[in-house]
């Protein structure tokens, strides 16, 4: 790539060496004017730090940096100190808020299996009004019933003598009438036929004796009838005597039943309650004993990873303080031979070239320098701690 040298100005000029701004511009053919320019641009002297009055920097001594480390490691161990207590803290913060919720779980708990309770020993009382107002109502009942029955009965038995009255009274008109009637023939064949009356009056005395016959059989079947409805009377009012007490058995052996189911129901309620109580006091406690338990890991996993950070921490600053001397003593020894290479330079003629002192392997470190890598280092070794925590 060609290009043309336009300007070259200094920026700066140090112990190190001088920096320049250069400007490039041009194309292809600009080759030629690069030697006059650079023949024309004006030359200077570079002058050497003696001349201009700069003093090298001075070397710190073996205290100094000795005194610098030890800063460095008390203000890392009071920030490590610090970590610990705010570790603490944190702690015992979080054990008080789980025994408060723990407490306030338990509260919660007891006052809740009090209403349940409450709930169920007046749900019992109810059960049991409610059993004794329903037999007292099926009592009533089986009473009105009974006196319904006995009623009707009474009332079947009025009708069938009525019934029976009505036939008797039937029975001894028509035997009225038909004595009239016979009578009234007699009289008709005793005046018309006097010959045969002793044939009418057999046939009259067999008439009267068939008819009595008739009454008689009449009066039976009506007696007959009477002791069969008595007894067919007595036989259901038996059979509904007997169908009402073994209801009522029935329904006391179920509401006997009942009260015992209910009552064991009530004892299962209590003890599931007790044993969910007792489940859920052991969960409480074994959740308290893990969360202390992992507490308690962490807390020894996090000193132990801070210890090993921080005797890491102090063989890096051993370290460090190594290679600090080690790079001083190499800078001594660089400006020690750069001054003699210039005072024998100066000795032979006079400077007329643009020189600059070749730069050390390694920056020069002032003071101001050393604090700011040690605040770096320590804001490191905090960032560290913090994200481990």
């Amino acid at each position: 790539m060609a290009c043309v040298m336009d300007m070259m100005m200094p920026l700066n000029e140090t112990t190190q060496g001088v920096a320049f701004s250069v400007n490039f511009s041009g194309g292809r053919n600009c080759r030629r004017a690069l030697v006059p320019k650079r023949l024309e641009s004006p030359r200077k002297v570079v002058r050497s730090p003696q001349d201009e009055g700069i003093t090298p920097p001075r070397t710190p001594t073996k205290d100094e940096v000795a005194m610098r480390a030890k800063d460095r490691n008390e203000k890392r161990s009071a920030a490590v100190a610090n970590l610990h207590q705010h570790l603490r803290e944190l702690q015992q913060s979080k054990r008080s808020a789980i025994e408060a919720a723990t407490s306030q779980a338990a509260e919660k708990r007891s006052a809740m299996l009090a209403g349940k309770k409450a709930k169920a020993g007046s749900h019992f009382e109810k059960v049991v009004e409610k059993g004794q107002a329903c037999q007292l109502q099926k009592q009533q009942a089986l009473d009105d019933q009974e006196k319904r029955l006995q009623e009707a009965m009474k009332l079947i038995a009025e009708k069938r003598e009525a019934c029976l009255a009505k036939i008797c009274d039937r029975a001894s008109t028509t035997s009225r009438r038909k004595e009239r009637e016979s009578s009234e023939q007699r009289r008709k064949m005793e005046e018309t036929l006097t010959m045969t009356s002793e044939r009418r009056d057999s046939e009259l005395a067999e008439k009267v004796s068939k008819a009595q016959k008739q009454f008689e059989t009449a009066l039976a079947q009506a007696a007959e009838w009477h002791e069969q409805d008595k007894a067919s009377a007595a036989e259901k009012q038996h059979q509904l005597e007997e169908a009402l007490t073994s209801s009522g058995e029935k329904r006391a052996a179920l509401l006997s039943d009942k009260s015992t189911r209910a009552g064991e129901h009530f004892t299962e309620v209590l003890s599931k309650g007790q044993e969910a109580l007792k489940n859920k006091a052991e969960g409480v406690a074994r959740q308290h004993k893990a969360l202390e338990e992992k507490l308690d890991q962490k807390t020894a996993c996090q000193s132990a990873s801070i210890t090993e950070r921080s005797s890491r921490a102090g063989q890096h600053n051993e370290a460090v303080a190594n290679k600090v001397k080690e790079h001083m003593q190499e800078l001594q020894e660089q400006t020690e031979k750069l001054r003699e290479r210039l005072e024998e330079k100066s000795r032979r003629q006079p400077v007329r070239k643009v020189l600059s002192p070749k730069k050390p392997a390694f920056p020069a470190v002032s003071a101001g320098d050393e604090k700011v890598e040690a605040d770096a280092s320590a804001s490191s070794l905090a960032v560290e701690v913090g994200s481990s925590c």
